[in-house]
């Protein structure tokens, strides 16, 4: 199988196992109270995501399925920065447990928590994200995707972060 097609198919059914993870969270958190933030940003979270994997393999389609020169500069930087990234996302999911979710959820009068790799950055599964966000089209020379993609992953970040950290202010 092609390495990019593979690299796709993996990273799909990753954020279908997150989705079935967080799903999961979620209910633990709101039996013990959790309140949902900026509920409304999901849709457009997940259509975000979504068209980033449309937009991944219709540019790799135009482009006619290139074969991948793995000896190339950009395309050993993008491998480093999507195993990086897939490292941290993985910490941070793990250094959160079950409070990890894709939603923002927070268990009013709780402790926000600070092991793991949230000792050393503050928002790491978006750092991760980032990454990802410019590794998987830099990987085939998918410029156009990652470019646009990059912009408009930054500004859901940004509105994320600045949401997160307001429901986040609520802890001790």
């Amino acid at each position: 199988m092609n390495f990019i097609i593979g690299l796709y198919t993996y990273l799909i059914f990753q954020r279908l196992g997150e989705m079935i993870l967080s799903r999961r969270h979620e209910k633990i958190l709101l039996k013990k109270g959790a309140k949902e933030f900026a509920p409304k940003q999901m849709p457009f979270m997940l259509l975000l995501h979504s068209a980033w994997f449309i937009s991944l393999l219709a540019e790799y389609y135009l482009q006619g399925f290139p074969l991948i020169q793995t000896a190339g500069m950009l395309f050993k930087l993008g491998l480093i920065l999507l195993l990086l990234g897939q490292l941290v996302r993985y910490i941070s999911i793990w250094s959160l447990g079950q409070h990890w979710n894709i939603k923002i959820l927070i268990i009013p009068g709780s402790r926000r928590i600070r092991r793991g790799i949230y000792k050393y950055i503050k928002h790491p599964n978006y750092f991760a994200v980032v990454l990802e966000f410019i590794a998987v089209p830099m990987l085939a020379g998918l410029w156009w995707t990652l470019i646009i993609f990059s912009l408009l992953n930054a500004s859901m970040v940004y509105w994320r972060i600045k949401h997160e950290d307001r429901a986040l202010s609520l802890l001790l």
